[in-house]
């Protein structure tokens, strides 16, 4: 009741009138650049879906349920790479439509980090990654290094698998 009172006044009434609009012109923005698949996440869940369950299919990799499900919120298809880099004891790879996605390194086999080393830029490839949180071995990466990352299943271009 008192918040209303102080609505009441015309100082607060335009002072709650211009946060408000400010706060619309920041939410429509934001809507106008959104990419069509982030605007209709159930779409492109489904497509994610579809890819990633025909790679799983190919029996290469024994994961668990909760670890399949991290691969939907991590893995990235047709991301066009602007870059890979080897820093640090990760490797980054710098989508130009993605979040950038990141991997400790001693986690990789050789052949996969063959594999990154040979990713050219503006180059279309499909990462299959498994979100931190679905790891199954979580408890010991994190009783090992105090962190949990992202675990790099395999990359695949398109057209290649």
């Amino acid at each position: 009741m008192k918040l209303f009172r102080r609505l009441v006044k015309p100082s607060a009434r335009k002072f709650v009138g211009r946060n408000i609009v400010w706060l619309a012109a920041i939410g429509s923005l934001a809507l106008l650049h959104m990419p069509v698949a982030a605007a209709n996440p159930n779409a492109s869940e489904a497509n994610a879906e579809h890819w990633v369950d025909r790679q799983l299919g190919k029996g290469n990799y024994h994961l668990s349920q909760s670890e399949r499900d991290g691969l939907y919120s991590c893995s990235v298809r047709g991301g066009k790479v602007l870059e890979v880099e080897f820093e640090r004891g990760f490797v980054t790879i710098i989508f130009q439509s993605a979040a950038p996605r990141f991997f400790k390194k001693s986690e990789l086999s050789p052949a996969l980090l063959a594999k990154l080393k040979s990713v050219q830029a503006n180059e279309s490839l499909d990462l299959l990654c498994m979100h931190s949180f679905y790891r199954d071995d979580w408890q010991a990466r994190y009783d090992e290094d105090r962190t949990v990352n992202h675990k790099l299943l395999d990359i695949v271009r398109p057209g290649h698998n």
